[in-house]
Parts: C-alpha cells; structure tokens; sequence
C-alpha cells in the first residue's frame, strides 16, 4: 500500500495543473519584484540639472504635486527637453 500512495503523490505533483500553479507564482513573484525595483528607483530619483538651468523650477516655490498643469508648461518643458537633447546627443 505505500507504494500506491507515494505513486499517487508522485503523479499528482508532475501533474499539468502544478506545474501550471509553479508558472503562475513564478510569474506573480517576478512581476512583484519588478515593481518593488521600479518604487525603490523612482523613490530615490532627482531632478535632471537642466530642470534648474532652463527655469522649470522656481526658487523658493513649495511642491504642488496635484496642480494642474496648463498646454503652454507643456509646451515649455518639450521645448526645454528637445532643446537639451540637442545640444548634447551627437548628431
């Protein structure tokens, strides 16, 4: 009898549906993973020193982290950026 019930076990852990259990917390585990990484990065982040020299930032102005943001501050940090980007990529 113990070797119908290890027999069993056996077959019951090389079954599909475990092994699609593993691939689904294999998946899950690495997905949790990633985004603790991108939290921990994007915690430590800082501003980029051209946000300073092209007047994105005001001095002495506090955060407001929920304004709203109008089409011509758009338009003035894509021109900072594209600005940035061509003076120092190559060409």
């Amino acid at each position: 009898m113990p070797t119908a019930e290890l027999r069993y076990f056996y077959e019951a852990m090389n079954s599909n549906s475990l092994r699609h259990l593993r691939g689904q917390l294999l998946r899950e585990a690495i997905t949790l993973l990633l985004f603790a990484s991108l939290m921990l990065q994007s915690a430590t982040a800082v501003a980029p020193d051209w946000w300073t020299t092209s007047s994105v930032f005001k001095a002495g102005a506090t955060a407001d982290d929920y304004a709203v943001a109008n089409l011509g501050q758009l338009k003035n940090m894509a021109s900072n950026a594209a600005q940035e980007l061509d003076d120092n990529l190559p060409s």
